[in-house]
């Protein structure tokens, strides 16, 4: 299904689902609960790949400082939204519901097209062979 978001996997969307989608990723919000855990580990593991491949001391302490500041910033804004109130109708609330199944039973990826304010949907190990980027980082 490729209406208004594109699609890689063979996953059907509803009408509504491909509606909201289309809304673009400005207006994704945080899942109810995350482990910091796992948040902090991924930022852990995106360190260690790339440390070898950078050279310079300053260019390591730049990345290292860039890098805990997203970290700290995910963080905040995490917490933040889940102190704000977000009101779904009933009907928005279920559709996010059935996405995030869909998400979760066929392992998919949502994420920002090269171009436009659309999305792509691909299936999780797609994405991982085609950017090479390790699974942890992603999860």
């Amino acid at each position: 299904n490729e209406s208004a978001s594109g699609s890689h996997t063979r996953v059907t969307l509803s009408e509504d689902e491909i509606e909201l989608l289309s809304m673009g990723l400005k207006h994704a919000f945080f899942p109810s609960s995350i482990d910091i855990k796992d948040v902090q580990a991924a930022f852990e593991d995106l360190f260690t790949q790339v440390t070898p491949h950078i050279e310079r001391r300053s260019n390591l302490l730049k990345f290292k400082n860039c890098l805990m500041n997203c970290y700290n910033d995910f963080i905040s804004n995490y917490f933040h939204s889940r102190r704000t109130n977000y009101y779904f109708s009933d009907k928005t609330h279920a559709v996010i519901k059935s996405l995030q199944s869909k998400i979760k039973q066929y392992d998919l990826v949502i994420m920002k097209a090269d171009k436009g304010q659309t999305v792509v949907i691909m299936y999780r190990k797609v994405y991982v062979k085609k950017k090479k980027v390790p699974t942890a980082t992603l999860r």
